[in-house]
């Protein structure tokens, strides 16, 4: 019985370090540097500011809409807060679609399917 207690009180602090290497691992892994997240960024032919095209759906309001957003978020002074607003407001503008013609804006549903809800 004592050899089993022996191993457990053992295996404890090995079973720590394991953990704290794999948690430091983990994060390790996961850096993205920045000479290669650029490399990558102009292998892909991106460009900053978005071309006039690229914005979805590809209206004047929407565009003037976007470029308003991007100003504000270029005025955020917290760091975190403004990587938040650089995501958010890339993919409002580009990448998500929008399903209805004005955008996410609210409109009226047809009167066939409130009869039917």
């Amino acid at each position: 019985m004592a050899s089993t207690t022996v191993t457990r009180v053992t295996a404890i602090p090995v079973l720590a370090l394991l953990a704290l290497l794999l948690l430091h691992l983990r994060h390790t892994a996961a850096v993205l540097y920045e000479d290669e997240r650029v490399a990558e960024y102009h292998k892909r032919n991106y460009t900053w500011p978005p071309l006039e095209e690229e914005y979805v759906p590809n209206t004047e309001g929407w565009k003037r809409i976007m470029k308003r957003r991007m100003e504000q978020v270029r005025r955020i002074e917290n760091s975190y807060d403004m990587y938040n607003g650089w995501m958010a407001t890339i993919h409002t503008g580009l990448i998500a679609p929008n399903f209805t013609e004005y955008g996410w804006a609210v409109t009226k549903a047809p009167q066939g399917l409130m009869d039917e809800l």
